[in-house]
């Protein structure tokens, strides 16, 4: 049976916001964000997916969680993912969801588009919420679980598919590598030990993908399964750097 997803608004760059409720009693308990409505938010509790406005509500300024008699928080048993920041400019913005049954002998598993980064997918086995790399990792659209989940088992997979219509997205520095998507604008803000920025793993003769640094000092990383400008990546973007990559088929990506 698949689990229930309660996310409703548009995704900065598409991640999953994530809090683990510290202390224990049906609270209130202080966000780490503002939530704007209850439905906003997916909560889990020792696995288990509750139900907005019955298990838990949110206060009017949204910064507050509050649960109802018998789902107090213990021992940090719950999970709180945000619905994520907003996207700036793009056209949509929307929660994917991939359903698998296991076969108690399959570890890998391809959703139906490539996620951003791992932050922004939350995985389920019989509506347990899974542990990245403690149960699974990603790579490129393929997600592989440390041990295949027994047989008939449901897996759900929820992401955020995002189309872009000629904005850019915003990377904040606190954010040290992102996987692009073609046709993606992005604004990237490089920490001190830079930015890794990784092209789409299967790209179309004629993709492109543009990045701009805007740190005067820190640089990205660029980086892709073929080559980049006729030589094996990863290429170096240097601070306050433009560059669009576009893909040319076996020659990789071109850069302009």
């Amino acid at each position: 049976m698949s689990a229930p997803h309660y996310i409703g608004n548009s995704p900065v760059y598409g991640q999953f916001v994530q809090q683990t409720i510290t202390g224990t009693g049906v609270g209130p308990h202080l966000l780490v964000q503002t939530a704007p409505s209850a439905e906003s938010l997916l909560v889990v509790q020792a696995g288990v997916v509750l139900k907005p406005s019955t298990d838990y509500t949110i206060s009017s300024s949204g910064s507050q969680i509050t649960f109802s008699a018998g789902k107090a928080p213990a021992a940090s048993n719950t999970w709180i993912l945000f619905q994520g920041q907003s996207l700036l400019n793009a056209s949509s913005s929307t929660v994917e969801v991939d359903s698998f049954a296991g076969d108690g002998s399959d570890t890998t598993f391809v959703l139906t588009s490539q996620p951003a980064s791992e932050d922004s997918i939350a995985v389920f086995v019989d509506g347990l919420l899974q542990s990245h790399t403690t149960n699974w990792t990603l790579s490129g659209s393929t997600i592989t679980f440390d041990a295949a989940p027994d047989n008939t088992s449901a897996i759900d997979v929820y992401h955020f598919k995002v189309t872009f219509s000629g904005g850019y997205v915003e990377i904040p520095s606190s954010v040290s590598a992102i996987t692009t998507l073609a046709g993606g604008k992005y604004l990237v803000e490089p920490p001190i030990g830079g930015t890794t920025v990784t092209l789409p793993a299967a790209p179309t003769v004629g993709d492109e993908v543009q990045v701009i640094t805007t740190h005067a000092s820190y640089t990205c990383s660029i980086a892709a399964a073929v080559n980049i400008n006729g030589a094996a990546s990863p290429y170096a973007l240097g601070a306050k750097g433009s560059k669009k990559f576009i893909y040319a088929g076996t020659y990789g990506w071109a850069v302009q």
